[in-house]
């Protein structure tokens, strides 16, 4: 396995009221395509903002991120974003589909955001995404017809639209129920054995056993057992 996401000595600070607060201590992280990966760790320990670093979503303080051999570095944001778009899918906690699309219309706008699958390709490609994740059937509903696992089958479905090499979720499954919750997590784990480097924050320790490597953070720096087995600076 090859390396898709890099960082080196990466880290995140805000200035507030004058005063400097570390959010991610330096951190040295080396992620493989085809791993499935957790990180864990309570709320305000840094995970939401070590994803945003590894997606390019927010900048680091200091250290390198890359993905794919490309440095973030010195990217505008529009070329921040046509990067995201072609090698990141992105799963977020609270779906955020496009109410006034209906399921198909949402992953078909991701295609045609990003234009790096033929408009040709684009209807069939969808259709069979959709099929993936278990909600064909729903393709002309609006999210509001559809309960809150399949509005997020549907943006699982959206994040894989243009082919990324890497799936980013943020506690993907904080908002359903332990039976859609666990459809969710065989879908990343199917995109992990077909390829894909899969990246999930959660906060729940029951699953933990399905990723083949687990971060843990702690006010922003990893655990003692997470550097030790990881290889993640502290």
């Amino acid at each position: 396995m090859d390396n898709i996401i890099q960082l080196q000595a990466a880290s995140k600070a805000y200035d507030v009221a004058g005063e400097k607060i570390t959010v991610l201590h330096p951190t040295d992280l080396t992620l493989k395509r085809g791993e499935y990966v957790a990180i864990t760790g309570r709320s305000g320990s840094g995970k939401s903002t070590l994803l945003n670093l590894m997606t390019g979503i927010d900048h680091p303080t200091s250290g390198l991120v890359s993905i794919d051999g490309q440095n973030f570095g010195g990217l505008s944001e529009g070329q921040l974003a046509q990067l995201r778009g072609k090698h990141v899918g992105i799963v977020f906690q609270f779906f955020q589909l496009i109410p006034t699309l209906t399921a198909l219309e949402n992953i078909l706008l991701a295609m045609e955001l990003v234009g790096s699958i033929g408009r040709s390709k684009r209807h069939s490609r969808a259709m069979t995404l959709l099929e993936q994740v278990g909600v064909g059937a729903h393709a002309a509903k609006l999210p509001s017809r559809l309960s809150g696992g399949e509005q997020q089958r549907v943006a699982i479905a959206r994040a894989l639209a243009n082919d990324p090499s890497v799936l980013v979720a943020d506690e993907p499954t904080g908002n359903l129920d332990s039976k859609n919750a666990a459809m969710v997590y065989e879908i990343f784990a199917q995109c992990a054995a077909d390829g894909r480097t899969v990246v999930v924050a959660t906060h729940d320790l029951s699953v933990l056993d399905q990723f083949s490597r687990v971060i843990e953070l702690n006010d922003g720096m990893a655990s003692e057992a997470a550097t030790q087995i990881l290889g993640v600076a502290s």
